[in-house]
């Protein structure tokens, strides 16, 4: 009766972990006008949004766009890889024959202090004139303000925005960083300043699970194999 009061209890606590890690997460939709949104993300324009619910990342988060050395502008391809909704359309700032000292900042308040994990997603299915300048630009993310330790530019590779006439898949990366709980903010940036332009699809902001969750799935599982046992026992 003990083991089986102890699977219970184990088995309600991974209920509740996966409910708990499931909603703690901010998913953003970057769109231009009336451009669809992916589903499960909240769709955001360059004007940015207000009390979007990531749930323990926070509850009523603000988001804001600011352009650097640019001017803040949107496009909606029309078309692009899976997820479609997510890649065919991007917030951008526009440039000159570069994009030296632009910048794309994006604004969080309100995210609760904690570990996260940061996703971005970069892509531009159709490509102005010169392609080459265009196509397959590094990207870099880094933080102006809200992370500790502050740490330097993320660079996600040569592959980071995939900015193809073809439907190749959606530039994608990560990074884990701890936010302190103040204003959060993201800088946009392209290590080629002969590349243009910056740009970001979306990007989902998830919390990282914490030391418990390990002890709760290692408890479930000892509880399985004492269980497994017994019965060869038997």
């Amino acid at each position: 009766m003990k083991l089986k009061s102890l699977f219970g209890v184990c088995a309600l606590s991974v209920v509740m972990l996966v409910g708990s890690q499931a909603s703690a997460m901010l998913k953003v939709d970057f769109n231009h006008g009336g451009s669809p949104t992916e589903a499960g993300y909240y769709g955001v324009g360059v004007g940015g949004a207000t009390g979007l619910n990531g749930g323990a990342v926070g509850a009523s988060i603000d988001l804001s766009l600011t352009a650097v050395g640019g001017t803040l502008d949107s496009r909606n391809r029309t078309f692009g890889p899976i997820p479609e909704d997510l890649s065919r359309d991007f917030v951008f700032t526009t440039t000159g024959t570069s994009s030296a000292g632009d910048y794309l900042d994006i604004l969080l308040k309100n995210v609760t202090a904690g570990t996260y994990t940061f996703t971005g997603f970069f892509h531009n299915s159709e490509l102005a004139s010169p392609v080459g300048a265009y196509e397959d630009a590094e990207t870099n993310v880094s933080f102006a303000n809200g992370a500790s330790p502050a740490p330097g530019d993320f660079i996600f590779g040569a592959s980071g925005v995939r900015t193809d006439y073809d439907e190749e898949p959606i530039g994608e990366a990560s990074f884990n960083f701890v936010s302190t709980g103040e204003d959060l903010t993201f800088r946009i940036g392209l290590a080629d300043s002969s590349k243009r332009a910056v740009l970001i699809n979306g990007f989902t902001l998830a919390a990282v699970p914490e030391v418990g969750s390990f002890f709760v799935g290692s408890l479930l599982f000892g509880v399985g194999m004492a269980r497994y046992r017994g019965k060869r026992r038997a």
